[in-house]
């Protein structure tokens, strides 16, 4: 993804696909990924962008911190297909985790379900963050990985991407 399709992303897409209580601003991201800090992603079948991901790293694992597919496009596998590419593009790592909003309304089930049927897992471990509470879902990504502590992988992630004084106040493990 270059620097002009992310502002366009963000702009015409996140401002809509994410509430602003779970959306970071765009000067965050932006400053992160000209950095090389994020991998930011976006999906093309025929030269059209159909999704995109903005994933944090840590060591061996991975935050999918944003993924969505461009409304015109859902419901017809995208979604899936996408997530079967980044499995395949990031296989050196160990795991790839996700926040999904805890099942408080049909939505958030029908995203822990889709999350569920492409090989996530909920992994027991809850996060209360930007005043939402997530389910931490992962999927393990190296067959070689024994077990993940979830938990410990996480707060390394956080830890790269939040300021201490920010996970002090917005941050409550479950």
């Amino acid at each position: 993804m270059t620097k002009q399709e992310l502002r366009e992303i963000y702009q015409n897409h996140m401002m809509n696909d994410f509430p602003d209580d779970e959306r970071k601003p765009l000067s965050i991201i932006e400053s992160r990924f000209k950095k090389n800090q994020n991998h930011c992603l976006v999906y093309l079948e025929e030269d059209v962008i159909k999704g995109y991901a903005i994933l944090e790293s840590c060591q061996k694992s991975l935050l999918m911190d944003y993924f969505a597919v461009i409304e015109s496009y859902r419901n017809q596998g995208i979604g899936t297909k996408f997530l079967c590419e980044m499995k395949e593009y990031f296989r050196e790592y160990d795991a790839l985790f996700v926040e999904s909003e805890c099942a408080y309304n049909e939505i958030s089930q029908k995203r822990l379900d889709f999350y569920q049927k492409a090989g996530f897992v909920i992994s027991g471990v809850q996060v209360h963050l930007y005043h939402v509470d997530y389910e931490l879902m992962v999927l393990s990504l190296n067959p070689e990985t024994e077990s993940l502590d979830v938990r410990r992988m996480m707060e390394e992630i956080y830890e790269k991407i939040y300021p201490k004084s920010f996970r002090k106040l917005f941050l409550k493990w479950k």
